[in-house]
C-alpha cells in the first residue's frame, strides 16, 4: 500500500469566511493560488488512497475523455472533460489517463500526438504543471490506440481494477464506473476546497460582467433581440460558447416560461420582461446566476417576444411578483446551514411562494396554516415546477449523493437532496412561471371546495411575461457560515 505523506490528511482544506471575502476582492494571482491548489491536490490524492483501501481496489484508472464524431461524419462533438479527471488534473484535452494504484505513486499519462491537423497545447506551459508533477509521476504518449486496453489488462491481473471514463477502447469484461466506486469518488467532490472556491469566485466575476452588460442593454428600453443579448454576453465575458458551463438562457417575454429556453430569436422587440440564466467557467469550475428584469413603465408599446404589442400588460403586478420572489430568495439562502435538510428548505420555498401567490391574488385558497400540504404543493408547483437548487462545481449540476438516508429523499423535482455540510457549494433559485400547459392541467381538475383554485384571467394576463427566476451561488465555509458568493462578488464589482 502507498503510504500517505507526512503532514497530509484526508480532511479537505475548506475555505474560511475571510478567505472567500479576500478571493472576491482580489484579482487572481497564479503565485498566490499555487498553495491552495497544492493543498487541494494533496488532499485529493490522500483521500483517493483511502477509497482504494476501503473498497479493496488495487487500481483505478481515470480517463480525461474521448473525442466523439457526429454520425457519418469526421467532425467531432464539442469536447467536455471527465470531471473525475479534472478534479485531479487541470490539463485540457482528450485521452489523458491517471492511474491510481495501491502499489505505487499516482501516474499521469498525457496524450501528445504528433499532429499537423490540430494544435496540442504543451502541458509544461500550464501554470499548475509544476504542482501536478510534484505529487505524480508522469509520461507523454504519442499513440492512443490500445494504450488503455493494455493498461487494464495488466492491472486486472493484480486485483480489482476499475475504469472511470467513457472511452470505447475498454475491452469487454472490465469493471467500468460501478455504483459503489462512483459514489465514493462523487462524495469526495462534495466538499469544495479553498482552491475550488477560488476558481468559482473567478467564474462568478466573469459571469457578472456579462449580467451587468445585459442589464444595461435591456433597461435602455430600446428594441433588442435575444440574439443581440447573447452576443452582448459573449463580448462582456470574453468566453466562447465552448467555455460556458451551459448554454446561456436568454429569454424575452413569454419565452421565460421555458425553464431551459434554448432558442435565440432575431426579432428586435421592446419586451415586457427579460429572464437571463447564464454562468461562466474558470479552470473548469462553474458559476450559475439567474436574474429577471421588468420592462419599462414609461413605454406604452411594450411587446411579447414576437413583437406583438400588448395593450395593457400588468407591468406593475409583475414587478411586485419579482420583488416578492427576490425577498423570498434572500430569506431562504441564510437558512442553508450545515445540518439543514435541503428537502425541508425546498418545502419552505414552496410554502413561501404559496403565500406570495395568495397575497397577489393569483390563487384563492386556505391560508398556509390550515391548507393541506399536498394541496399546497399541487397548486404551487403549477407556478414553481423545479427544485430550489443544485450542487455546483466542475459540473453545473454537480455530484449530489445523499450521505444520510431519509424517507423524504425521493422528490423527483429536486436535484439536491443532501443534508448540507461544511464546504458545500450550491444554488438557491426559486422561481415563478406562467406556463399555459400546467395552468390548464390544473384548472381542468375536479377540485373540492377547500382546495386552492387559480385566478385564471389574472394568470392569463401574465402569460406574456414568461416567468421569474432569481439565482445565487452559496458556499458553506469552514466555520459553517453560509456565504452568498454571487452577491459578495457583485457588491465588490459595484464598489469598483
Amino acid at each position: 500500500m502507498v503510504k500517505q505523506k507526512q503532514g497530509v490528511t484526508s480532511h479537505p482544506p475548506l475555505a474560511s469566511e475571510q478567505e472567500v471575502i479576500q478571493f472576491s476582492r482580489c484579482g487572481f494571482s497564479a503565485s498566490q493560488s499555487s498553495g491552495h491548489y497544492l493543498k487541494h491536490l494533496q488532499h485529493a490524492l490522500a483521500a483517493t488512497q483511502a477509497i482504494l483501501a476501503r473498497l479493496g481496489l488495487s487500481d483505478v484508472i481515470i480517463s480525461s475523455g474521448e473525442m466523439k464524431t457526429y454520425y457519418q461524419d469526421d467532425q467531432t462533438y464539442p469536447f467536455g472533460i471527465n470531471p473525475f479527471f479534472r478534479y485531479y488534473c487541470p490539463i485540457d484535452g482528450a485521452y489523458h489517463l491517471i492511474h491510481f494504484s495501491d502499489r505505487k505513486e499516482p501516474h499521469l499519462t498525457i496524450f501528445m500526438p504528433d499532429d499537423f491537423w490540430l494544435v496540442t497545447p504543451n502541458p509544461e506551459d500550464h501554470p499548475r504543471w509544476q504542482d501536478v508533477t510534484s505529487v505524480m509521476t508522469y509520461e507523454f504518449a504519442t499513440q492512443q490506440q490500445g494504450r488503455l486496453s493494455r493498461l487494464l489488462t495488466k492491472c486486472s491481473q493484480v486485483g480489482r481494477c476499475i475504469f472511470l471514463g467513457d472511452e470505447s477502447d475498454v475491452p469487454e469484461g472490465y469493471e467500468c464506473h460501478p455504483p459503489d466506486v462512483i459514489r465514493e469518488f462523487g462524495q469526495l467532490r462534495l466538499q469544495k476546497t479553498s482552491w475550488e472556491v477560488l476558481c468559482h469566485v473567478e467564474a462568478t466575476k466573469i459571469a457578472l460582467q456579462g449580467h451587468k452588460a445585459l442589464e444595461q442593454r435591456f433597461l435602455q428600453s430600446e428594441p433588442v433581440s435575444e440574439r443581440d443579448l447573447y452576443y452582448e454576453y459573449l463580448q462582456a465575458t470574453q468566453q466562447t460558447s465552448e467555455e460556458y458551463p451551459y448554454p446561456p438562457i436568454i429569454a424575452l417575454a413569454e419565452n421565460g416560461a421555458f425553464l431551459h429556453y434554448n432558442l435565440r430569436g432575431r426579432s428586435k422587440v421592446r419586451s415586457v420582461s427579460f429572464l437571463v440564466d447564464a454562468g461562466a467557467s474558470f479552470a473548469g469550475y462553474a458559476s450559475d446566476i439567474s436574474r429577471t428584469y421588468r420592462g419599462s413603465l414609461h413605454h406604452n408599446n411594450l411587446t411579447d417576444a414576437s413583437g406583438q404589442e400588448l395593450r395593457t400588460p400588468p407591468v406593475t403586478l409583475f414587478g411586485e411578483l419579482l420583488a416578492g420572489l427576490t425577498d423570498i430568495q434572500q430569506t431562504l439562502w441564510p437558512m442553508a446551514v450545515p445540518g439543514q435538510c435541503f428537502i425541508q428548505l425546498h418545502l419552505k420555498s414552496l410554502q413561501m411562494i404559496y403565500e406570495l401567490l395568495l397575497t397577489m391574488k393569483l390563487i384563492k385558497g386556505p391560508p398556509l396554516s390550515v391548507v393541506a400540504e399536498d394541496d399546497m404543493k399541487a397548486v404551487t408547483r403549477v407556478f414553481y415546477p423545479h427544485g430550489l437548487g443544485h450542487m455546483l462545481g466542475l459540473q453545473v449540476h454537480d455530484v449530489s449523493f445523499n450521505k444520510e438516508s431519509h424517507a423524504a429523499a425521493t422528490q423527483k423535482d429536486l436535484r439536491h437532496q443532501n443534508l448540507l455540510d461544511h464546504g458545500h457549494l450550491f444554488t438557491i433559485e426559486p422561481g415563478i412561471y406562467f406556463i399555459p400547459s400546467l395552468v390548464n392541467q390544473y384548472v381542468k381538475k375536479k377540485l373540492s371546495p377547500d382546495q386552492p383554485t387559480i385566478a385564471l384571467s389574472l394568470v392569463e394576463s401574465l402569460y406574456p411575461f414568461g416567468g421569474i427566476r432569481v439565482e445565487d451561488n452559496i458556499y458553506l465555509t469552514r466555520e459553517g457560515i453560509p456565504l452568498n458568493v454571487t452577491r459578495l462578488v457583485e457588491k465588490h464589482l459595484q464598489n469598483l
